[in-house]
């Protein structure tokens, strides 16, 4: 038996840059290597430079000229690189020294739904998370993980959860996760959000919140314009409509409540509705214009 070794070559110097300096999960960078004779005049380095890394980093680069580049993509964390040549027939191997690639974590959108802005006491609503994954492309997908928690603040008072934490599931596109609550809420104004915990590639992120009213039936009004102005000595009308919610069918008596400005009275036409909701005419009348002759 007997080993080939392989004469030491000339002495060789290994660099390594990483493009952009800064990385955020999802996105590319590059790792740029370059082999330089320590001694100025002989043939350009050949060969194979390996990047070896922490965690997922790794690339196999040959040279060209000297030099090669690999762009890759990672999870988020901290990780170490060094760029070790491999030499060739005339010159010996060498290693970069390390350095430290960092990929942030990103937000990454969360939704809140629910499927009634108006629920009965005591009736339960569904609250539906969906939290967005990471495409790779052809390469595949990453699934949110972590888990979802659910929180309430009822009438403005302090928030109050409604959960303890929940996992997700895969849905659809593939690459989103998903969870859903079956929830009583209590009695009032629910301002609802949810707090997704976050995982190793994403932050932890709270959503817009929905507001569900919890009430006996009841009704709506809205106005269509939702302001007024009235010039003095003149009047203007605007369309109020009154909608039932969860199944209120009473009649509504409309009013001018006090606070109108000086010098303006209002009716309705008509002043009441029937069977829980309709349109009335407001007309708003402003007296004048006013002469004020000094003494």
């Amino acid at each position: 038996d007997f080993e080939i070794i392989s004469a030491a070559g000339a002495a060789t110097v290994t660099t390594i840059v990483q493009t952009p300096a800064t990385v955020s999960y999802g996105q590319s960078f590059t790792y740029a290597v370059k082999v330089t004779p320590t001694t100025a005049g002989g043939p350009t380095p050949t060969g194979t430079v390996i990047v070896n890394g922490s965690g997922n980093i790794g690339a196999w680069i040959t040279l060209t000229n000297g030099q090669g580049s690999q762009t890759i993509q990672v999870d988020a964390g901290t990780f170490k690189a060094t760029a070790v040549y491999q030499g060739d027939s005339n010159y010996a191997a060498s290693s970069s020294p390390m350095i430290t690639t960092t990929v942030a974590k990103v937000d990454t959108p969360v939704s809140l739904t629910t499927t009634a802005s108006y629920v009965l006491p005591g009736q339960q609503t569904s609250l539906n998370v969906v939290v967005t994954g990471h495409s790779y492309g052809k390469y595949g997908y990453y699934n949110p993980q972590g888990s979802v928690q659910f929180f309430t603040s009822v009438n403005g008072g302090p928030q109050q959860a409604i959960s303890g934490s929940l996992s997700m599931a895969p849905t659809q596109p593939q690459m989103d996760a998903a969870v859903s609550l079956r929830a009583t809420l209590p009695t009032g104004t629910n301002v609802v959000t949810a707090v997704y915990s976050g995982d190793q590639d994403f932050n932890s992120v709270t959503t817009t919140p929905v507001t569900i009213v919890v009430t006996s039936p009841d009704f709506t009004i809205s106005s269509d314009p939702s302001s007024l102005t009235v010039s003095a000595g003149g009047s203007t009308t605007d369309a109020l409509s009154v909608t039932p919610i969860l199944g209120f069918s009473g009649s509504v008596s409309l009013s001018c409540a006090s606070g109108l400005p000086a010098g303006a009275t209002c009716s309705f036409s008509p002043s009441s509705l029937s069977s829980g909701g309709g349109q009335s005419n407001l007309t708003v009348r402003m007296q004048g214009p006013f002469t004020t002759q000094a003494d």
